[in-house]
């Protein structure tokens, strides 16, 4: 994640995630977290995620 991301601190469950994708992981200095609703994606964090039946090139192709 980009240090200028619009996503950053913002709680997952407030972010606007299309159907059948799951953030599965973040990766936050080498500690893996297996987020909740309440987590939040910080600069510098890889994401793992879950699509289906998509093809995601970008963290923003998660979002609506």
């Amino acid at each position: 994640i980009h240090p200028d991301s619009n996503i950053i601190g913002i709680p997952l469950k407030m972010l606007n995630i299309k159907d059948n994708i799951i953030v599965a992981g973040i990766i936050r200095g080498g500690k893996v977290i297996v987020p909740g609703g309440d987590d939040e994606i910080m600069e510098n964090d890889k994401v793992i995620v879950i699509a289906a039946d998509q093809r995601l090139n970008d963290i923003y192709d998660i979002i609506r």
